[in-house]
């Protein structure tokens, strides 16, 4: 079995206004699929999702 981790990062939190703006892909070894960054149309800061800590 092959696993994909994905994980994105978005100007905030609502879908129905938010954008994608970074997207990644790893399989299970750590290898690294994919990894980009996508520039918003239509936000240029997204100062609330930057404060958001993990």
């Amino acid at each position: 079995m092959n696993i994909i981790a994905i994980d994105t990062e978005t100007t905030g939190l609502n879908p129905a206004e938010d954008e994608i703006i970074q997207f990644s892909a790893v399989d299970m070894m750590g290898h690294e699929l994919a990894d980009f960054l996508i520039k918003p149309i239509y936000h240029e800061r997204w100062d609330a999702a930057e404060k958001i800590k993990c």
